[in-house]
């Protein structure tokens, strides 16, 4: 019964063709029982996981200490933060990712006495 199974995973975010998703601070394989890894905190006390791709990178948010919500991509084992642009204020998330690495996502910026949301990319060094 999928429900079930649906259900017992808790899915609810990113989902790749190799049967892994995210949720929370977790990586889910339908393929085997649902087993989870556990992708930790960066700096703060959350971590929210949006995206995965067919390599198995992981893109979302983390808390920083200050309370602000930095992006993250979490790729073999290992939880980098993203960096933010000099206009970003209090939260940038990374909310999606492509077979190359390149995440989209989108941060708070003030200008002209308001607060609006700017798209964001991030390309890996190396393309």
């Amino acid at each position: 019964d999928s429900s079930f199974f649906f259900s017992r995973c808790e899915f609810e975010y990113g989902f790749n063709d190799l049967g892994q998703f995210v949720n929370g601070g977790f990586i889910y394989d339908l393929f085997d029982d649902c087993n989870t890894v556990g992708i930790g905190e960066m700096l703060g006390p959350r971590t929210g996981a949006m995206d995965i791709n067919n390599v198995g990178q992981v893109v979302g948010w983390s808390h920083n200490p200050s309370g602000a919500r930095d992006p993250f991509i979490y790729s073999e084992g290992v939880l980098r933060n993203l960096g933010y642009t000099s206009r970003s204020r209090g939260k940038i998330y990374a909310t999606a990712i492509n077979e190359y690495g390149t995440v989209v996502g989108w941060s708070d910026v003030y200008q002209n006495e308001e607060y609006s949301r700017m798209p964001v990319m991030w390309v890996p060094e190396d393309k």
